[in-house]
C-alpha cells in the first residue's frame, strides 16, 4: 500500500468495531475510492460498517459459487486470529440508499486516511453528528436486500461460523454502496497448452460453437493466442433460448466446451494473479507464450448478476470482478493509525 497522504485525526473515532451501523449512532465510516477506468474517472461513495447475522434481517444474496477448501482454510484463520479483517463488498439497487446524502456527508467529514493503491485514491473520513447519523441508519434499515458483490468465501466462512453457534467473531466487516456506483468485469481466462496445441484447429473448433468472427468492441469472446487474436460473437440464427443473458453463460459455456480440447492441459480463471506473479503481460510472455491462450469473455450487467442472484442462480466462482472494491488490508491499516494516534 503506497500511503500519499495520512490525516490522523482519529481521536474522536474512539473505537473502530463502534462503527457498527445497526448498533451505534457515535460515529459511522465512510469510505471513498476514486479513480480511473479505461481512461474515464470514476468514483464510490460508501458505509464501512459491520454484518452482524444476529441484527441484519434483510436478504443477502450471494451472486458466485464458493471453493469450499478456500472456505475451510478462511474458517482456519478465523479460529486462530479471532478475526476477519477483510471487509466484504455488498451492493444494493434499493432507492432507499441514501447515496446523494452519503456524498455530501462524506465532504464533511472528518477525514482519517487517505493512500493510493494501485492507481485509486481511497479515503476514509468519519461522521459525529448524531442527527446525520440516525438519518443515514434510518435510510439503511428501510433497504430491501444486498447482493455480495466481492468476499462470499468471508461471508460464507462467518455464516457457518454462527450457524455452528461457535462465535469466534460476532460480525464481518463489510462496505456497501448503490449497485449503480459498481462496475464489474468478467475474469479473464487462461489456458495452460501442450505440445499438441494447433491453433488452426482451435480457431476452426471455435467456429463450429455458433461463433461468428466480428468486430472486437461486440465480442462475446475476445481470444488470445502469441500474435494471434480471434474476437467471436454468438450467431444470432441459432435460437439459444435466452441462455446467453445469463450471467455466468459466457464463462460455463467456453469452459465446457473446451475441457479436454486436444492441446488444452487446464482452464483457470486465475489469469490476473498469474500476470501479477510473472509481472508480464500475455503479450510479453516471450518464449513461453506458446504455452498459455488467453479469453476475456463479455462482461455481464450489474443488474443481471442481481436479477439472477434473487432467482437462486450463482455464476461460477471466480468468473466476475467487482471493481473499486474496498482494500483487502483497510481495516488493519485504519487499527494500526488508531494505536499510533492514542
Amino acid at each position: 500500500m503506497d500511503v500519499i497522504e495520512q490525516t490522523l485525526q482519529v481521536s474522536k473515532c474512539k473505537l473502530l468495531h463502534h462503527f457498527q451501523v445497526a448498533a451505534s449512532t457515535n460515529n459511522l465510516l465512510l469510505y471513498r475510492i476514486e479513480g480511473l477506468q479505461n481512461g474515464e474517472y470514476h468514483q464510490i461513495t460508501g458505509i464501512l460498517t459491520q454484518f452482524n447475522n444476529r441484527c441484519w434481517r434483510v436478504p443477502v444474496y450471494p451472486h458466485e459459487q464458493v471453493d469450499y477448501q478456500k472456505v475451510c482454510d478462511i474458517q482456519q484463520s478465523i479460529t486462530k486470529s479471532k478475526a476477519i479483517n477483510t471487509p466484504s463488498y455488498f451492493v444494493t439497487k434499493s432507492d432507499s440508499y441514501p447515496k446523494k446524502k452519503l456524498d455530501v456527508l462524506f465532504d464533511s467529514g472528518t477525514l482519517i486516511a487517505k493512500f493510493t493503491n494501485n492507481a485509486l485514491s481511497h479515503s476514509v473520513v468519519c461522521m459525529h453528528d448524531a442527527d446525520h447519523i440516525k438519518e443515514v441508519i434510518s435510510a439503511i434499515e428501510c433497504i430491501e436486500d444486498f447482493l455480495i458483490a466481492d468476499g462470499h468465501h468471508r461471508f460464507t466462512a462467518y455464516q457457518q461460523q454462527v450457524n455452528s453457534g461457535i462465535e469466534t467473531v460476532r460480525s464481518l466487516p463489510v462496505f456497501i454502496t448503490h449497485a449503480s456506483q459498481a462496475r464489474v468485469k468478467s475474469f479473464e481466462l487462461i489456458c495452460r497448452l501442450t505440445a499438441n496445441f494447433n491453433w488452426q484447429r482451435f480457431a476452426q473448433y471455435i467456429r463450429q460453437l455458433g461463433l461468428l468472427s466480428c468486430n472486437r468492441s461486440i465480442a462475446d469472446y475476445l481470444i488470445t493466442y502469441q500474435n494471434e487474436q480471434l474476437a467471436v460473437a454468438f450467431d444470432s440464427r441459432i435460437n439459444r433460448q435466452d441462455d446467453t443473458k445469463r450471467a455466468g453463460y459466457h464463462f460455463e459455456l467456453i469452459i465446457e466446451k473446451l475441457t479436454g480440447f486436444s492441446g488444452i492441459d487446464f482452464i483457470s480463471s486465475e489469469a490476473l494473479e498469474f500476470y501479477e506473479e510473472n509481472n508480464e503481460a500475455n503479450s510479453q510472455l516471450g518464449s513461453r507464450s506458446h504455452q498459455y491462450l488467453f479469453i476475456k469473455t463479455k462482461s455481464p450487467s450489474i443488474d443481471t448478476i442481481y436479477q439472477d442472484a434473487i432467482n437462486g442462480y450463482l455464476c461460477p466462482k471466480k468468473s466476475t470482478c467487482f471493481l473499486f472494491k474496498p482494500h483487502e488490508d483497510i481495516i488493519d491499516y485504519l487499527q494500526q493509525e488508531l494505536r499510533v494516534a492514542s
